[in-house]
């Protein structure tokens, strides 16, 4: 998959700026949103003039409306969105949950992916092979949540209802998409050691970036929805 130009979220730290780093060592322009100066420097140190950092919670108002403007300015095809911000919480029992903590989640893992694929679908119908990766996590999966594959692990009530509710919206944009030819992806990808990382992790942040880029270059063409880990896995919804 040729990619141009690539818009990703929550780019300041771990996989998204590894994701960052990669593009732009093939060449890319990626536009990257980060809520803190620390985020900027960090992504503007790893990529220097390749990416343009973009000062923004994903989930605030005002996110879509600025994504525009430094899409507008660039003006340019997107040809890959990756809604990649994400935070984790406690509260595995049903006595533990705080409803704050699953509002917020939602907040992340939903309404954002929403606001900045309303942001980037213009400039995503202007390329030859638009795709948006939902960056989620095997804990979406209601089929394996329901065999209790995961109960081990003790993820929060609050990360397993927002990333299966990523995967319906993953679900409804390639329904709506797919006849426009824009691939819709919900990538796990992988057991990442990062600061969000389960306590199985074992995947380094950097390996897994590698690995969807190169996953988007055998399997775009051919498929235009998926629940994957790249190369490793297809998922059940």
């Amino acid at each position: 998959m040729v990619i141009n130009t690539a818009l990703i979220t929550g780019a300041g730290r771990g996989y998204g700026l590894e994701l960052c780093r990669a593009l732009v060592a093939r060449g890319a322009h990626v536009l990257g949103t980060v809520r803190t100066a620390e985020g900027a420097a960090a992504l503007a140190a790893a990529c220097g003039e390749a990416v343009t950092p973009i000062r923004v919670d994903v989930t605030e108002e005002r996110a879509g409306p600025t994504i525009t403007a430094a899409l507008t300015a660039r003006d340019t095809p997107l040809d890959l969105l990756v809604n990649n911000a994400g935070v984790m919480t406690s509260g595995a029992r049903i006595e533990e949950v705080k409803l704050a903590d699953v509002d917020h989640l939602l907040r992340v893992h939903v309404h954002g992916p929403i606001i900045c694929t309303q942001a980037a679908l213009p400039w995503l119908r202007r390329a030859p092979q638009g795709t948006v990766v939902n960056v989620t996590s095997r804990l979406g999966s209601i089929d394996r949540i329901a065999a209790g594959i995961y109960d081990h692990l003790r993820i929060s009530y609050a990360m397993r209802i927002s990333k299966a509710a990523q995967n319906m919206l993953s679900v409804c944009l390639h329904r709506e998409l797919a006849v426009e030819g824009i691939a819709i992806y919900a990538v796990h990808p992988g057991r990442l050691q990062t600061r969000m990382g389960s306590a199985d992790a074992d995947t380094d942040a950097a390996e897994a970036a590698t690995r969807l880029l190169g996953w988007l270059d055998h399997h775009r063409r051919e498929k235009l929805v998926a629940y994957i880990e790249p190369d490793r896995d297809e998922l059940p919804w």
